[in-house]
């Protein structure tokens, strides 16, 4: 009996793999972006379906109360929150909205619990994640397993808020 629950758990784990496993390889896609949702979070269109893609390793402010707090906690007052928020955007909206580069991650998930695609996002060989923690519009997101650009992202999160600039952290 062992030996068949093994064999049905191995069949599973070779065969009954889904979009929410690991890959263990990374790849790109082309796509385009539709909308800006918020700053971590993009409708895109890739191979003429509409997806949701969430970016890898950071997290943007949100303006809905739940996610308000997320930032509230790190001395931030909500008017700034607010304002990088929309700030952040419509920035975002300018460079976006246009055909980008989607990167998986071998280490990450494929999908997140909301059915995102989970990716890095690239435009003109510009890391989005990099672009926007620079310039103060996002935090380091802390995840487990560390995402293969976490500990980059980790430092310049670190070094943004240390030195006082972009939107969130400069007072």
């Amino acid at each position: 009996m062992k030996k068949i629950l093994f064999l049905f758990l191995l069949f599973i784990l070779v065969y009954g793999c889904t979009d929410k496993t690991i890959k263990s390889y990374s790849y790109e896609q082309n796509a385009t972006i539709l909308k800006i949702i918020d700053g971590d979070t993009y409708l895109i269109s890739l191979n003429g379906a509409e997806e949701k893609v969430r970016l890898l390793g950071i997290d943007c402010p949100d303006i809905e109360k739940d996610r308000m707090d997320n930032f509230l906690y790190l001395g931030l007052s909500k008017e700034k929150i607010k304002y990088c928020y929309e700030k952040g955007k419509k920035e975002l909206e300018i460079l976006l909205l246009k055909n980008v580069t989607l990167i998986s991650d071998p280490l990450e998930m494929h999908r997140d619990s909301y059915n995102r695609l989970l990716r890095y996002v690239e435009f003109n060989n510009t890391d989005i994640e990099i672009w926007l923690l620079e310039r103060g519009y996002a935090r380091f997101y802390d995840y487990r397993p560390y995402c293969k650009r976490c500990v980059k992202y980790q430092n310049l999160y670190a070094d943004t808020v240390n030195s006082r600039s972009g939107c969130l952290w400069n007072r």
